[in-house]
This record gives C-alpha cells, structure tokens and sequence, in this order.
C-alpha cells in the first residue's frame, strides 16, 4: 500500500502534506507521471518514503524523509526526475537508492544519519549527482556497484562510518570538486574493475587511507588534494594499474604513497610532501612508474623500495627528509635515472640487504652523510651519477657489497670514496673537480625548470629553482638547488620548522638508521561491511 500514489501521465501538484506510517511506501510515483511533491513530510513505519519507477519523471522538491524502515528515496526501473533540496534522514536502509536504469538529476540535498550508507548507485543507473550532503551515516557515504555510469559533482562526503566513497564492480564514473572527509575506512576505495575518473577533488582527515585501489581496478586521478589520513593518503594494491596525475598527497602521519603486492599504477607529476615514514615507498612486488614529481620534506625517508618492489624512476625532485633521500633494501630491484636528490638529512642514496637495481645520471647533493651508502651484499649498478658531498662522504661502498659502480663525477675531496676491503664491487673511484661537478648540476637545474619543479596551486606553499650560494651545497657556486618558501610559512626557517636539523642524524651516526618507514596496518580489512550498500525492495499499491 501507498499513502499517495500519482501514475499516468499525471501532472499534479503535492504540497505540504505529512504522510505517517503507511503499510508500504510514503509516495508511489509510476508509469509516466510527472507530478510535482514540494514541502513534503513522510515519516514512520512505511518501508520506502518515496518510490519513482517505471518511466516516471516526477519532481520533488524541499521534501522531508525519515525514519523509513526501508530507504527514504528509491528510484529504479527507467525513471528520470528532478530531486532538489530534499532532505532524508534516519532510514534503516540506504538513505537514496538508484538502480536498474534509473537516470535522475539529484542536487542539493541532504543524506544524514542513516543506518546504512547514504547514496547507492546499482545495476546501470546514471544521472547528476551534484551539491548534496551526505553525512554521518553508519556505513558507507557513497556506493556504486555494477555499470554505474554517473556524474558526482560538488558533493560533501563527511563523517560517514565506513568508506567516503565506495566503488566496484565495473563502475566508470566521474567525480569532480568533491569533498570527502572523516571518513572511518578510506576516502575513497576503488575495487574489482572499476575504472573512474576522479578530477579536483580533496580527500582528507580519514580514519583510514585516503585513496585505495585494489583488486583489478584502474582509475584516472587528477589534480586531487589529498592530506591528513591515518594510514597513508594513497594505497595502491593488487594488480591495480591507476594514474596518479598532478596531486597533491600530503601530511599524513603513516605515509604518502604507499604500492603494494603487484600493483604498477603510474605517478606522474605530483606534488607528495610532509608525509610521517615515507613519503613514496614500494613494497611486495609493486612495479609503479613515478615520472616528474616533487617529493619533499619527510620526518622518514623520501622514497623507500624494498621487498620484491622494482619500477621506473626518472625526473624526480627530491629534498629535504630527515632520513635517507632514497632507501633501497629487500630484494627489490628499481630502475632510478635523471632525478635529483638534495638536502637529505642522512644519506641520499642508500642501497643495502641484497637489493640490486640500477641508478644512473641522477644529482645527489647536500646529503648530512655520505651521499651514497651501499651496504649488505647489494649488488647495485651506479654509472654516471653526479655526486657533490661538501666533505660529508661522497660514495661508500660497505664489506660486502658487490655490483659495478663506474662512470660516476665525485667531488674531490678526502671522504669521496670508502670502499671496504673484502669489497666484490667493480669499482671505478675517480674525482672531479668541483666545477666540473657544478656544471653537471647546472645542466640539471636547466632541465628541470621546464619540468617537474612545479605545483598545483593546493597550498601556500611555492616551490621554486633558486640561487642560494653556500646554502644547500655548501660550496662557493652561482649553482644552487634548493627550495624557497613563501615568507610567510612559519615551516620555513628556525630551530621549530618543519625540517629541524636536530632531528637529522649526524654522521657519527652511521651512514642510515632504520625505522619504520610504512604504517604497520597499511593493509586493511578491503570488504565494504555487510548489507551497507542494500536498497530497500520497490513496494507496489
């Protein structure tokens, strides 16, 4: 039973009625009515509050919902419709849901409090989505499964128990200047086969991850804002092969970016920075392209690859980390070329256990230890790398480290080279003089003021190229790299900044320390809790 039923191709107007515990639904809307429901209240004991079906077009407009048994807005079979400034709250279900071939415009309305999750996309539904809130439900705030192919628009995502935003199956849809945050799993999970594209959105203050893709699923991410999660801002797992284009992922206390198991998404060109452990590690067997970012300012390391992890490398600017610039260990194998490492608060390269990998013509410079440490039985391939170490050590090769290590410009100087006397190593220990060493490092400024030296407009901050003689070198050269700060960031200079000296070890300290450079849960439980994304049944007169 319904308490209001409109069918035909009505086109009648409902205003400021209160519709209270019906057997069924609160408004039954079928075949191709058009009917208009504004300033209405439906509440009690009915499973649904409103049901559009078949190929319904009706508009509904300041309407009230709640205490549904079921959803408070159930749109399916082929309905279209205009739904405005609707507000839905308390249902023990999802809060709207929209299956089968449904195609609604659904803006500016409110999905609160709900005992499942907020929004529920099924089947091949479509439509606009744009402007709502949805907040403060027990499950999930968004859930798409199946073919969903629909438009999220402006949407605040807030305090949702689960995940902000759900999605699987084969979903391919778009999400643009959304707000998702406080979520208590991820921001955003991205499963299965689902391929979205995710434009300008900010995702931040999770109880969880930021962005997690796993499974098979792919996904184009652009131009996102991405910060304060607990676990990480991203983790990228399974076989998942997503783009990560012009973000910016920072300040998180348990990572930036974190790949896992086999995972070979592509980071291109973001801005990762002020992430707690690592601000980029690799880890199992992941194998990502990490192409022209910036990648700075790290209480750990700047990028870490160790396990099984492997991956291209190249065009990368990395500075100002407490610890190492690039970590390297396990069994893991990388492929790093044409970055530039500086200001590393230990030393700029480190390889050790029995990592292997081959890093050439990157620039390491302004290291707090030797530039380069390799340790452990690894057996890496160093050729034409630019090393500038202002007396702190230039490339120390440990006991038992093999490899080859030629072809490389080492500044001169007493500590340029240690190399271990039962060293297995092919070793090519020459020195440059250190103008030869500064026009290496020109000719990498030069490349990079085009390039990845460059940030989204997400902060106050600006990164720049400067000219800072004896700063970041540490050495009588118009050839600096560095960054410069916008005055007004408190982060940028005194003994309390962001990088405080204090914390960086010395060199009596070893040539690297460990720690943690993951956050232990960084794998988490990846299934959307039971029943979160159920659509109550379409009830009928």
């Amino acid at each position: 039973e319904a308490g209001v039923v409109a069918a035909g191709q009505s086109t009648t107007e409902y205003k400021e009625n209160n519709i209270v515990d019906t057997r069924g639904c609160g408004v039954l809307l079928r075949e191709k009515t058009q009917a208009r429901f504004e300033r209405n209240k439906v509440s009690g004991l009915h499973v649904n509050g409103f049901q559009a079906g078949d190929d319904s077009d009706a508009f509904l407009l300041r309407n009230r919902t709640e205490g549904c048994e079921g959803s408070g807005i159930v749109i399916y079979d082929r309905a279209t419709g205009n739904f405005f400034s609707n507000e839905i709250e308390r249902t023990k279900l999802a809060g709207v849901g929209i299956r089968d071939s449904a195609e609604p415009i659904f803006n500016s309305n409110i999905i609160k409090n709900c005992s499942g999750s907020g929004l529920v996309l099924t089947g091949e539904a479509r439509g606009v989505y744009s402007g709502n809130i949805i907040s403060h439900n027990e499950c999930t705030g968004i859930g798409l499964t199946g073919d969903v192919h629909a438009l999220f628009d402006g949407n605040t995502v807030s305090h949702n128990a689960a995940y902000g935003v759900w999605l699987q199956d084969r979903v391919r849809s778009t999400f643009q200047e959304n707000v998702i945050e406080g979520s208590g799993m991820s921001g955003m999970s991205v499963n299965q086969d689902a391929d979205p594209v995710v434009h300008h959105n900010t995702i931040r203050d999770g109880l969880s991850h930021g962005i997690l893709v796993h499974g098979a699923a792919k996904g184009h991410f652009t131009a996102n804002y991405i910060s304060g999660n607990k676990s990480s801002n991203i983790l990228l797992t399974g076989t998942s092969s997503g783009i990560f284009e012009r973000n910016t992922v920072w300040g998180s206390p348990g990572g930036g970016v974190l790949i896992r198991e086999k995972s070979t998404c592509s980071i291109v060109a973001n801005t990762i920075e002020r992430n707690a452990r690592a601000n980029l590690a690799v880890l199992d067997e992941g194998s990502p392209l990490v192409l022209r970012n910036v990648i700075q300012d790290g209480d750990g390391r700047g990028i870490v690859v160790t396990g099984n992890g492997g991956g291209e490398f190249t065009e990368n600017y990395l500075c100002s980390h407490a610890l190492a610039g690039v970590y390297v260990g396990g069994d893991s194998a990388p492929w790093m070329y044409y970055n530039v490492i500086a200001s590393s608060g230990a030393s700029g390269l480190v390889v050790e256990d029995a990592a292997k990998g081959k890093f050439s013509h990157n620039s390491i410079c302004g290291s707090s230890c030797a530039a380069v440490a390799l340790q452990g039985t690894s057996q890496p391939e160093l050729h034409n790398n630019t090393v500038l170490h202002g007396g702190r050590g230039g490339i120390w090769i440990g006991e038992r480290a093999g490899g080859v290590v030629k072809g490389n410009m080492v500044e001169q100087g007493e500590k340029a080279w240690r190399v271990g006397k039962n060293v297995t190593a092919v070793v090519d220990m020459k020195t440059s003089a250190v103008e030869e060493v500064q026009s290496m490092i020109r000719q990498m400024r030069e490349g990079f003021i085009d390039g990845p030296i460059q940030r989204a407009p997400s902060t106050e901050d600006r990164v720049v190229l400067v000219n800072n003689p004896g700063d970041i070198l540490r050495c009588n050269s118009d050839v600096s790299l560095g960054f410069s700060r916008v005055p007004s960031d408190p982060a940028s200079k005194g003994e309390s900044g962001w990088m405080s000296k204090t914390r960086s070890p010395s060199p009596e300290d070893g040539v690297f320390q460990r720690c943690p450079s993951i956050a232990n849960d960084s794998l988490p439980n990846m299934q959307v809790p039971q029943g979160s994304l159920t659509i109550a049944s379409p009830q009928h007169a």
